[in-house]
């Protein structure tokens, strides 16, 4: 066998060589795409029992459960007398001039869909003016939402209705995710 005949049966075996990589790296690309979506619904999962209680001001030596647990009385006129938390405390690094979140774990969710349907009613409060609730996404799932939630925004401003659930725009009868939103809701 010739030397360019040598070349020529080696490259042969390195393309299809290559080509079975490149099928098998496709083939893992969609079996970690599945499997990174089924930790974020775990995440999501381990989550449920919580809530997030943003712009309540932070006091050094404060206790969170206290001040949540009385949050909910005095502000959401919520009987807390059943209500039981895992834990409650504030979270990341404190900024200056910045309260940090609170999150409380709820033990029943049923509890905490409570307060969260009285969500509004802190909205209201004398004591603060600023606060309000969200849910606990992991950062993921924010990210889509943020999305989601500027289309939304832009469409109730042209008059269309519009409403993120979850991780979906519901507009009209069409659905949407951040992934397949029509470029010229995005603009």
């Amino acid at each position: 066998m010739s030397k360019i005949e040598s070349l020529e049966a080696s490259n042969k075996s390195l393309s299809l060589s290559l080509t079975s990589q490149i099928k098998e790296i496709a083939t893992l690309q969609v079996e970690l795409k599945k499997e990174k979506e089924k930790v974020l619904h775990m995440e999501e999962y381990s989550r449920r029992e919580n809530l997030i209680f943003r712009n309540i001001p932070e006091r050094p030596g404060e206790n969170c459960r206290e001040l949540i647990f009385n949050t909910m009385t005095k502000e959401m006129d919520i009987d807390t007398s059943q209500i039981r938390c895992h834990a409650v405390h504030r979270m990341g690094k404190s900024i200056q001039g910045r309260p940090r979140p609170i999150i409380p774990r709820f033990v029943c969710r049923e509890d905490k869909e409570v307060v969260f349907r009285k969500r509004n009613l802190l909205k209201e409060s004398s004591h603060h003016p600023d606060a309000y609730i969200t849910l606990d996404y992991p950062s993921e799932i924010q990210d889509e939402r943020a999305i989601l939630i500027k289309v939304t925004l832009k469409a109730q401003a042209s008059g269309t209705q519009a409403k993120v659930i979850g991780r979906t725009l519901k507009s009209g009868s069409a659905s949407y995710t951040s992934k397949n939103v029509p470029k010229e809701l995005l603009e």
